[in-house]
């Protein structure tokens, strides 16, 4: 499974899953808010569709930095991954890459993690470091190479034939634990406690704008709760 198929999987999935949300939600923002999240992802998976993804011969073609101009280091935080029987192999698209010197592409391999370096793509440098990867790998076995428009870390699998879950250690734990919270049961006589539940584990999962979204969301309900409960004790007294 490509970089590209394995990420339209995952989105796939998660729309699924926002599409249950929405069923069982019974309050009108929440299920609006479920849905803007699921409609965005579905805008995403087309976008990834129609995306051209060139996995060519690298160029021979160095590109030439002007001399005197500044570089700043770029964070590789987008990448996709499948496996084989003997290796785990890491895509990073990075546009135009192939045609930049070999020696400015290197990357690093230790039992139990990987560090790639790009060095001078159009004015910028790229790393990506990855730690506690989900099992140990071998490093002398390990290498990677250089395509037209991506990188491709091949990371030899210290059990040979032994399928990898996830890439690391810390999405292991993250995928263990929302396993356990789905295998519980909830409290289906107050259904109040079990969106509670449910919006908890979107806010721990989701990304900053989620996060935020929800946390405002709950702000508001908390605030019109308060103005009911003064009204009442007012027309009480």
């Amino acid at each position: 499974m490509s970089a590209t198929e394995e990420k339209l999987k995952q989105l796939r999935d998660d729309v699924a899953e926002l599409e249950s949300l929405e069923k069982i939600a019974t309050r009108p923002r929440i299920r609006d808010f479920l849905q803007i999240q699921r409609k965005k992802l579905e805008t995403e998976i087309i976008s990834l569709k129609t995306e051209p993804i060139q996995i060519s011969s690298p160029a021979a073609a160095a590109a030439v930095t002007p001399a005197g101009s500044q570089t700043y280091t770029v964070k590789i935080s987008n990448y996709g991954w499948d496996q084989s029987e003997k290796f785990v192999k890491v895509y990073v698209t990075l546009n135009g890459v192939g045609r930049i010197p070999s020696t400015n592409v290197t990357c690093d391999f230790s039992a139990s993690s990987f560090h790639l370096l790009v060095k001078d793509l159009e004015g910028k440098n790229y790393e990506m470091v990855i730690k506690d990867l989900l099992e140990d790998i071998n490093p002398t076995d390990s290498h990677f190479k250089v395509k037209t428009d991506m990188v491709v870390v091949f990371l030899k699998k210290s059990q040979v034939s032994h399928t990898w879950s996830v890439l690391t250690k810390v999405e292991k734990k993250l995928k263990d634990e929302k396993d356990l919270r789905v295998k519980q049961p909830r409290n289906t006589d107050d259904p109040s406690a079990s969106l509670m539940t449910l919006m908890k584990d979107m806010y721990d999962q989701g990304d900053d704008e989620m996060k935020r979204t929800i946390a405002k969301a709950w702000v508001e309900s908390q605030e019109k709760q308060r103005k009911g409960q003064d009204a009442f004790s007012t027309t009480m007294e």
